[in-house]
């Protein structure tokens, strides 16, 4: 497989992650990987130093995020996520929210979209991971 310069950027970083996961025994976890870049990182399995879980916030999301668990681990861990809630306080005098008007808004705010997890729109409501 013949890989640009950001994919193979990609690659090294997820292969350092596993080993800082192995060398300081605690967890490591990656950005929110869209589906092009969990596809690179199937590719590199096998030179990972630890274990894995793949996660987005909810069963078949679209963006995941990485957790690299080293073997001897003596705590509970947990994704570092947090779930936002994004809702019209009045709903007369305002047109519905779609995805990208979300998108949009928080990419203006300077957030990278790696940080970023699915946005879903369900009733009115807008739910950020």
């Amino acid at each position: 497989m013949v890989m640009t310069r950001d994919e193979s950027m990609l690659y090294k970083r997820l292969v350092d992650l596993s080993r800082q996961a192995l060398n300081k025994g605690i967890p490591t976890f990656s950005d929110f990987l869209n589906l092009n870049e969990q596809n690179i990182f199937h590719s590199c399995i096998p030179e990972l130093s630890t274990d894995f879980q793949i996660w987005g916030g909810y069963e078949y999301a679209e963006r995941q995020m990485i957790a690299f668990l080293p073997e001897a681990l003596l705590f509970d861990w947990e994704y570092p996520l947090v779930l936002c809630k994004i809702e019209l306080l009045n709903h007369r005098f305002a047109e519905p929210l779609s995805h990208r008007d979300v998108l949009g808004s928080l990419m203006s705010l300077g957030i990278e979209r790696s940080k970023i997890g699915d946005i879903l729109v369900k009733d009115n409501r807008i739910y950020v991971f």
